[in-house]
């Protein structure tokens, strides 16, 4: 028996002290790289940009068609004005079929016309086979170009959105995301959400007029990806887009915002079992160079899942939430930067103070290689991988097109994500991070836990939620 035990505790040292160098260990990679396909451009007579990208690998086509429009032109008073144009266009039918006729065709076809919006955008997009776009085309024109905007859809999709406001306030976390939307942007656009006042003015004229001003086409970019060839698609367009005319009247959309760095604590009482947390202030553009180590900040910090400080620390070390992380989003106009936190009530302060430590440590200290190495090559890959096929690509080229941004900023971002140093993150941190500027809002039973919240972090003010009718 004892030299049964002296086998195997010699087994376990030799063990210990040998290494074997496994085949998988020398295997070597190329660097990640993104494949931007040549893409043909070119505009139409009446001014409509067109970017096509010829891909066989499939018998289908895809279009999107983008015009400037969405909420950030919608005004006040008629907040929810785009969505509801979205809506209305494909569901009210068009020209040359009424909306059942129209969904019945489409779903025999298995091809689908949608309309959408955006911040800055409306728009409609088609998918269909290619052996059926000569047939499906002009439905998709006519929803474009001359909806039916029917009366009883419209009153239909104001009653659907009227319940959806009518219900905003079921879940904690859409009131929490709503909510501190509106504490970081104020009274700028991006926090504008619809209500039942603004909702109830939108009359149908306003959707006519919406339409007939949004939609012109030198203010258009069409996207076009699939089994058709440049001469055909060409062909096809010209005679589609015929009637389209355009016009003098470029719309014009503001994207300043003052950068407001007021520190607040704010909380909403809901007779909830789990308190909901987030911390955090507007952040930097997109087209800052100081926008990439603070993504690579993010994610050491709370952004890469249970990789994160955040994750290890509060959920796995402490115990204290199930969901928790950090986040950071830009674009042309400012963005933001924060932690969100899910925590029983009892944890709160513990939670919040642990947040708090982990924000200043990420400024303060620098992060280790380990760290650092392993948040840059994610970001790099998850970045790569995000756009697997064509039509993401040239999609994501247009967005940024239509953000005013460079015409390589795709290939920019990616660049420099991989120019990032560990100092870079550190001095990313300590410049956008402002602990003293950050706006706090609690949704949940927070009477029960004031007086120990502002006894570690002072007062909070509470916000009432809107009646709802």
């Amino acid at each position: 028996m004892k030299l049964i035990k002296y086998l195997i505790t010699l087994c376990l040292i030799l063990n210990l002290n040998y290494s074997i160098d496994l085949p998988h260990q020398k295997l070597t990679y190329p660097a990640l790289t993104l494949n931007i396909p040549d893409v043909n451009k070119f505009s139409l007579q009446n001014g409509l940009k067109v970017y096509f990208l010829q891909d066989s690998s499939l018998p289908i086509i895809k279009m999107s068609l983008f015009v400037k429009g969405g909420s950030f032109i919608d005004n006040k008073q008629l907040t929810g004005l785009s969505s509801l144009l979205a809506s209305i266009q494909r569901d009210g039918g068009n020209s040359k079929m009424t909306p059942s006729q129209l969904d019945q065709y489409l779903e025999e076809r298995g091809a689908t016309i949608s309309t959408n919006s955006g911040d800055m955008t409306n728009g409609a997009s088609l998918k269909c086979l290619s052996a059926d776009l000569k047939d499906v085309m002009p439905l998709y024109v006519s929803t474009i170009l001359h909806p039916k905007f029917n009366k009883a859809r419209f009153q239909l999709q104001k009653k659907l959105l009227l319940e959806s406001i009518r219900r905003q306030n079921d879940e904690p976390k859409d009131v929490l995301r709503r909510k501190f939307t509106k504490l970081i942007y104020k009274s700028h656009k991006a926090g504008n959400t619809p209500n039942f006042k603004s909702i109830q003015n939108i009359k149908l004229s306003h959707i006519k007029l919406a339409h007939s001003t949004r939609f012109i086409p030198n203010d258009a970019q069409l996207l076009v990806v699939g089994d058709i060839t440049l001469k055909k698609l060409k062909a096809l367009l010209n005679k589609s887009f015929s009637s389209w005319k355009p016009t003098s009247n470029s719309i014009k959309i503001d994207t300043t915002m003052k950068l407001d760095f007021k520190s607040e604590k704010v909380f909403i009482e809901m007779d909830t079992p789990q308190l909901n947390i987030r911390i955090g202030h507007k952040s930097l553009k997109i087209s800052n160079p100081d926008y990439f180590p603070l993504l690579i900040a993010d994610y050491i910090l709370g952004g890469g899942g249970f990789n994160s400080r955040l994750m290890q620390r509060v959920r796995t070390e402490m115990g204290l939430a199930y969901s928790i992380y950090s986040y950071i989003w830009g674009d042309v106009y400012y963005g933001s930067m924060g932690v969100y936190c899910g925590t029983k009530t009892s944890g709160a302060v513990d939670s919040i103070s642990e947040i708090l430590k982990q924000i200043d440590k990420v400024r303060d200290e620098k992060v280790s290689q380990q760290e650092f190495d392993l948040a840059k090559n994610s970001m790099i890959n998850q970045y790569v991988f995000k756009f697997s096929s064509k039509y993401q690509i040239i999609n994501r080229i247009l967005y940024f097109e239509r953000k005013n941004l460079p015409e390589n900023f795709m290939q920019y971002y990616l660049d420099s994500l991989k120019k990032v140093t560990i100092e870079d993150v550190q001095v990313a941190a300590k410049k956008y991070w402002k602990p003293k500027s950050l706006k706090i809002l609690l949704v949940g039973k927070v009477s029960t836990i004031k007086k120990e919240l502002e006894t570690k972090f002072g007062k909070f003010t509470e916000q009432k939620l809107e009646k709802v009718q």
